[in-house]
């Protein structure tokens, strides 16, 4: 009797802890949908708010682009921002931001002398955001290579996503980081409308 009730409570307990940890992953996903964007951008903002600094770079299918060209949010964490595309649906509402990082290895003007083989900038950023955002949905994360060149992490609310992207271009070439922050209907329509 005394072991079939050590053997129950153990289970009762080890039923909490997972449950326990699922409901802390809940909330800190939440925040991903809370947030609702990045910064000063939040996901259904008009284009007129936008507009005084923003530049056009195209149109397809209904879907513009602008280049942000103010002063606001130009960091992510510790890491410096280089260039912010805000991207509007038809209705002029903002569906998706794109946020590429300045790149994390530094150039003598002949080649890239920092190189990170472990990607702990991109790990880094991977961390902050798990801590923001709970455990990634998916981590596509893997050492880039000539044969696979990215590595990927994402975070899915119910409706925002946020999207970790690090592409290796080799030891002589730059790297880039992308965070891509998106409406959850905006990206379900642009898969649907591609296949």
């Amino acid at each position: 009797m005394k072991q079939s009730y050590k053997i129950n409570k153990n289970r009762v307990l080890l039923f909490t802890a997972i449950l326990l940890s699922s409901f802390m992953n809940a909330q800190s996903i939440s925040e991903l949908d809370k947030r609702n964007g990045f910064k000063d951008f939040k996901i259904g903002d008009s284009l007129d708010k936008w507009s005084s600094s923003a530049k056009f770079l195209g149109n397809n299918n209904g879907i513009s682009s602008y280049l942000y060209t103010g002063y606001c949010c130009n960091k992510v964490f510790d890491q410096e921002v280089e260039s912010i595309e805000l991207i509007f649906n038809n209705a002029k509402k903002l569906v998706a931001i794109g946020i590429r990082l300045k790149s994390f290895r530094k150039s003598n003007g002949k080649t890239y002398v920092y190189f990170d083989p472990d990607l702990e900038d991109y790990k880094n950023l991977r961390n902050k955001f798990s801590a923001l955002f709970g455990r990634e949905k998916e981590n596509l994360s893997q050492k880039p290579s000539s044969k696979s060149p990215i590595a990927t992490s994402l975070w899915n609310g119910n409706s925002i996503s946020l999207e970790l992207n690090y592409w290796y271009t080799g030891i002589t070439g730059e790297d880039w980081c992308v965070i891509f922050v998106s409406d959850n209907g905006f990206s379900n329509k642009s898969l649907q409308s591609g296949f």
